[in-house]
């Protein structure tokens, strides 16, 4: 039975995926300004059935099927290639000059409303509740990859004096609070700060990071 992946909750997605709930968290995800087809793009939701797989496109209502192994990385934009929500790539970070580096698999949760802004041009931290539906899918990617690892990590939040359940810690209102209090006050340029916010975890082979800004 689907679930909604943007969405605090969506259980009875027939009815949820129409529902004014859902219609304002997607708002928070495309945000005017950016193209709808590369919008489009980050807004799928994937699942895996017997023979192939199924996917969603929350912002268009496309529904798409592939017949075959599934693909495990994500398709150029113009293919009609599922990408898998299980298992998903890990991103890996490589010391030599030669290999790959950081791979994007979500991208930022919104786009600033003018360059070198403070948190008020960021639609997603207009409040707590605009926060908590942009970072919610965020953390629940970073412990499900974190998870399926050989040896399981069971992440905690490095800024904030306190975290347990890292998945409903992120996208809550004291992680919130903290973000804002320490980091990005008002005049602070968000663009300044964005690399110092950070949280990386290293394991064999690889690593994966989450941006706490977006």
């Amino acid at each position: 039975w689907p679930q909604c992946s943007l969405c605090d909750s969506g259980l009875g997605f027939a009815n949820h995926i129409p529902a004014e709930k859902h219609y304002r968290t997607l708002c928070l995800r495309a945000q005017d300004g950016v193209p709808a087809q590369l919008a489009a793009e980050g807004l799928w939701q994937y699942w895996n059935v017997p023979g192939g797989s199924v996917r969603f496109n929350n912002l268009d209502g496309r529904i798409e099927l592939w017949r075959g192994p599934v693909a495990t990385r994500a398709p150029n934009p113009q293919a009609s290639l599922p990408v898998p929500r299980s298992p998903l790539p890990v991103p890996a970070l490589h010391t030599s000059a030669n290999d790959v580096g950081w791979v994007q698999i979500l991208p930022p949760v919104s786009v600033p409303m003018r360059v070198r802004g403070d948190w008020q041009a960021y639609p997603h931290l207009q409040s707590g509740t605009s926060f908590k539906a942009a970072m919610t899918e965020p953390a629940r990617r970073v412990c499900l990859i974190l998870g399926k690892l050989r040896v399981p990590i069971w992440p905690a939040c490095d800024i904030c004096d306190r975290c347990r359940g890292y998945e409903e810690h992120l996208p809550a209102d004291k992680h919130f609070r903290c973000l804002l209090e320490k980091h990005l006050h008002t005049g602070v340029i968000v663009e300044d700060v964005r690399d110092d916010l950070w949280q990386a975890w290293n394991f064999p082979g690889g690593a994966l990071r989450i941006n706490y800004v977006d």
